[in-house]
């Protein structure tokens, strides 16, 4: 048995570290023992400059990312954590998305609402459970469609930083498409 090579070793230590992270920040959030600083804030330019991000990651990844450009739309909320909502939507989306597949991603203005939609062409199946469980701690997929080395807490924190906005957060799978929307209210500052 050869002995373990140092770059595999730090790699192993680096998703070991990020794991304990998202575990505590979960954690705080969970418990309410963090309390999220809001100020008004340019949702438009965050959510373009983070999606803006994946597109060559997909298309190196032999998919494509299309970004419904956001314009106009500010939000009174935290910034670091909308980004970090975006990054933990964009990253499970370009996971889970069929080889040769699509993403779509956008934020809009509903209403009095701020709603971010991130879609994924996904062929494999997911029950209704599944799909409901989908934001719980540690759940993953009882039939995996891909290899992967996440830790099932990705998209709870995707709904913790949600719900601490005040907001709602859903998943559905119809017609080879999966997609998650958040929807964030207007809050008056």
């Amino acid at each position: 048995m050869s002995a373990p090579k140092p770059n595999a070793i730090r790699e192993q230590v680096k998703k070991t570290k990020t794991l304990v992270d998202d575990l505590v920040l979960l954690s705080k959030m969970n418990e309410e023992t963090i309390k999220l600083s809001f100020a008004k804030f340019d949702l438009s330019k965050t959510f373009n400059d983070t999606v803006n991000g994946f597109i060559n990651v997909a298309r190196i990844s032999d998919k494509e990312f299309l970004a419904e450009p956001s314009t106009d739309v500010n939000y009174y909320g935290n910034a670091q954590a909308i980004a970090e909502l975006l990054n933990i939507l964009g990253e499970n989306a370009l996971k889970y998305c069929d080889r040769n597949g699509t993403i779509t991603a956008k934020a809009i203005k509903d209403g009095r609402n701020v709603k971010i939609v991130f879609t994924n062409s996904y062929s494999g199946k997911m029950t209704d459970e599944e799909l409901s469980r989908l934001f719980d701690r540690y759940f993953r997929s009882t039939k995996p469609s891909r290899d992967d080395d996440g830790s099932g807490i990705g998209l709870s924190i995707a709904k913790a930083i949600v719900v601490a906005h005040g907001g709602t957060v859903a998943a559905t799978l119809e017609n080879a498409v999966f997609a998650i929307t958040a929807t964030l209210p207007e809050k008056n500052n």
